[in-house]
């Protein structure tokens, strides 16, 4: 047997015995592994091939080991051993990170572990997520020379079980071919390098991301696996912090303003505690999800933004880190305020229009009535006679005295109901009236959404919302004719108050803060939110994943919610007004409520005609007959006017 060459961290024994059978013994804690010496180059070529899987089993018992390892004929079996070192440091490094209670990745590579991993090929299209259970994947082991990372990080940035904050490591063979910015450019910034050859290890970590350079740290058999931390660093004080922003009020209205809106001064409040400076840029945001998405993405990728200030319902969850909700609102419907009664309608408002036009449809309908029953006892056919008809109904509405002669038990049976009816309505009216002169009533109420699409009103809200309406089948097919699409300004609002053709979708905070230009000068608002809230939108910081600023935000942000500090501000901007809440309503008397009355007027007429049409049946059953006397006096009566006409010409 050839001298022994010793190295650390293995317990592998390797003799050279003429033999030509492989074969190994465990005994504890030390393996042997018997080799024919004249075929030593068999076993070299040997691993990478056909005996892969035989030899792998060995690897991952050397792998767990502790103690040393012997080594004959080093010169043949130093490709061998270098491997084995390698594999050796990667599984440290996995186990020194805790990844036994992570997910550990493995990119277009094939290194062998003690633990179990998951292995992406990134030429095939492999879906995660539905089998992670909205966990996202913390551990990488990515060959530098197998994969094109701009391309792979590109290709993975907007799956849901990416994020950059994850541990990368990244194996190479030359360290001056590295290229930092791809880690730069997407956040990574928790990543050690490992030669595959010589087992150095360099870190590129949270206090490098801006420095593009790398630590040393040593080789891989010198050092404590302790060198990733886990907490972030004292981040770079007195530096310019960018925040983009969308034009949102008062949310974020101008940086440059007094009151630049709740959000802006949310986040100057949280860097001043921490000593930054800060820089807003305003952005514009279109309103299409997908072009927002993108929008939003580039300008925090490229650095126009350290991260963006906004409100979310949840559609960029895939790509972004969000911080906790800072600012929690609800999108409520706005719809014109009912308009106030002028003093002159007092008179006619008591009544609702269709009160109005079935009492007018009864008289009519009785006067006519009462004209047919003349004709038919009386055989006068006289139009004077309709209209006088029609004059005594009005006269009994105004409670004027009107004389009636009834010759027949039909027109008996219509006044009883054409009474009865006047005076039930009279007392209504009267009663009435002095409530109506006592205080200001309006009408055109909307009580619900329904309501405005009643009144052919114009449905207006932001593009993106569109969704989360969609459980209400009557609103669906109502906006697809009478969609108005409204910007985050005040457009729709002004619309809804002095044109009164739109109900918008507005969040309360938005519509509280403009809420004073809509107060007339008697206190009455012009606009008048609907009871319910409709949709929950929530303003968070948004980050590219893996931003080392992200948990140093989040921290704050969450003591400035717990002492008070984002509702101190919020009150600054937002007013709840009690008129835009709820406005005095008048309800005038509709055909509901007097529905029991007409109710009496239709079986009053029906009645009327059945006497009718009985005294009619037993006016031609009777035979009236003139008596003879009469004859005689008709006669004389005759002959004495033509005797004084006589006498006259005479």
């Amino acid at each position: 047997m050839n001298s022994l060459t010793y190295l650390s961290h293995v317990s592998l024994v390797f003799l050279a015995l003429m033999n030509d059978e492989y074969s190994y013994l465990f005994m504890d804690h030390e393996f042997i592994l018997i080799i024919e010496e004249p075929n030593i180059n068999r076993f070299n070529g040997g691993f990478c091939a056909k005996n892969r899987k035989y030899f792998s089993s060995i690897l991952l018992r050397i792998l767990r080991s502790k103690t040393r390892v012997a080594v004959s004929n080093m010169q043949l079996l130093l490709p061998f051993v270098q491997n084995l070192q390698f594999m050796q440091c990667l599984n440290a490094l996995v186990r020194n990170e805790n990844a036994t209670e992570m997910t550990v990745v493995i990119v277009n590579s094939s290194y062998i572990t003690d633990l179990p991993v998951i292995q992406l090929d990134r030429a095939v299209n492999i879906h995660l997520s539905n089998n992670l259970n909205g966990r996202k994947l913390q551990f990488y082991i990515i060959d530098y020379e197998e994969i094109n990372l701009w391309k792979f990080f590109d290709s993975v940035k907007y799956l849901k079980y990416f994020t950059s904050s994850a541990v990368f490591l990244v194996t190479h063979k030359n360290i001056d071919l590295l290229d930092l910015k791809v880690f730069q450019q997407y956040f990574i910034r928790n990543t050690v390098f490992i030669n595959s050859i010589t087992t150095d290890l360099h870190i590129f970590g949270l206090e490098d991301w801006k420095e593009n350079q790398l630590r040393y740290l040593g080789n891989c058999s010198d050092l404590d696996m302790t060198h990733l931390q886990n907490d972030s660093p004292n981040v770079w004080i007195h530096e310019t912090v960018n925040i983009c922003y969308p034009y949102d009020p008062p949310y974020a209205i101008d940086a440059d303003i007094t009151k630049p809106g709740i959000a802006l001064d949310v986040h100057s409040l949280l860097w001043e505690i921490q000593n930054f400076k800060v820089n807003f840029r305003k952005i514009h945001f279109v309103a299409n999800i997908s072009e927002n998405s993108n929008i939003l993405y580039d300008a925090i990728a490229n650095r126009l933004c350290d991260y963006h200030s906004m409100g979310t319902l949840d559609f960029l969850d895939y790509s972004f880190d969000f911080t906790v909700f800072y600012i929690t609102d609800y999108l409520s419907w706005y719809v014109p305020s009912p308009l106030l009664v002028s003093n002159w309608k007092y008179a006619v408002e008591i009544f609702s229009i269709q009160v109005w036009v079935f009492l007018l449809s009864t008289w009519i309908i009785t006067a006519i009535f009462w004209y047919v029953v003349k004709i038919a006892t009386d055989k006068q056919r006289n139009l004077l006679h309709l209209t006088t008809k029609f004059c005594l109904l009005l006269k009994l509405f105004v409670e004027q005295n009107v004389r009636l002669r009834s010759r027949n038990f039909t027109e008996v049976l219509l006044f009883i109901i054409i009474i009865f009816e006047n005076f039930i309505i009279n007392v209504i009216y009267k009663c009435r009236f002095p409530y109506y002169l006592s205080g200001l009533y309006y009408i055109d109420d909307i009580k619900t959404i329904e309501d405005a699409m009643k009144q052919n009103l114009k449905i207006g809200y932001l593009t993106l919302w569109t969704s989360y309406l969609n459980h209400n089948e009557q609103l669906k097919e109502y906006v697809k004719t009478n969609y108005q699409q409204c910007d985050r300004g005040y457009h729709c609002l002004h619309r809804s108050a002095f044109d009164r053709d739109i109900a918008v979708l507005r969040a309360n905070h938005k519509a509280a803060y403009i809420s004073h230009r809509y107060i007339t000068e008697d206190g009455r608002s012009l606009i008048r939110k609907l009871d319910g809230a409709i949709i929950i939108v929530s303003f968070a910081a948004i980050f590219s994943p893996g931003h080392p600023m992200f948990d140093s935000v989040k921290r704050q942000i969450l003591n400035l919610l717990s002492h008070g500090f984002v509702q101190r501000i919020i009150s600054k901007y937002v007013v709840i007004n009690t008129a835009i809440e709820k406005t005095s309503v008048s309800h005038n008397l509709t055909v509901y409520h007097l529905k029991l009355l007409f109710i009496l007027w239709a079986i009053g007429i029906i009645c009327s005609i059945l006497a009718l049409v009985c005294e009619g049946n037993l006016n031609k059953r009777k035979k009236i007959k003139t008596l003879p006397s009469d004859r005689k006096r008709c006669r004389l009566l005759l002959k004495f006017r033509k005797n004084q006409v006589s006498t006259v010409h005479c």
